[in-house]
């Protein structure tokens, strides 16, 4: 006697079972890599800025330096200048923090003609000092809120630690390029 087969059906497709569990993980996978690439990207950006701010910072000092080393004396600064330097050719040179407190103008007034000004731009608010000290130019840039030149506190938050600007400490000998200039009327060489 023979026996009948049972009928088995041929599968031609996938339960909606099996579809809702590959398309979650399919949106998993997706967000996942969304969540590393949005990472991937903000410290990228973050690490831009930093690099930034310390290429700004460089400049500031490079500047500072070269402007301490030209001029031949320290003018009284004036409108909430940092410091103002007074050239022998009768022109100034003056640093003060930029009305938002996020960085440091310089402003130079040649003898004759105009003006003209830089702005180094921080991303967090900052304090400036100026302090001459035995012929020498003293300049402390930090964050504002501690004592420019002391150790700031730590920041509360990872996202506080990155607006903050680079310190910045610079000691420059007044007037130390003047040796290479030409006597003056009436004054020996040095």
């Amino acid at each position: 006697m023979s026996r009948l087969q049972p009928f088995r059906r041929v599968r031609r497709g996938a339960s909606l079972v099996e579809l809702l569990a590959a398309m979650s993980g399919i949106s998993l996978a997706i967000m996942t890599a969304a969540l590393l690439i949005h990472g991937v990207l903000r410290d990228a950006s973050e690490g831009r800025r930093f690099l930034e701010e310390e290429r700004g910072s460089a400049r500031l000092a490079r500047r500072l330096r070269d402007d301490v080393h030209a001029a031949a004396a320290v003018a009284p600064p004036a409108d909430g200048a940092i410091v103002s330097l007074a050239l022998p050719d009768g022109g100034t040179i003056t640093y003060r923090l930029a009305p938002d407190g996020r960085g440091v103008e310089r402003t130079a007034r040649p003898a004759a003609g105009a003006a003209f000004r830089e702005d180094y731009r921080f991303s967090g608010a900052c304090e400036a000092e100026a302090t001459l000290e035995g012929g020498a130019l003293r300049f402390r840039l930090g964050a504002a809120g501690h004592a420019p030149g002391s150790a700031p506190p730590p920041p509360a938050t990872p996202g506080e630690a990155r607006r903050k600007p680079p310190a910045l400490e610079l000691v420059a000998r007044l007037g130390s390029d003047l040796r290479f200039a030409a006597p003056r009327g009436g004054e020996a060489a040095r």
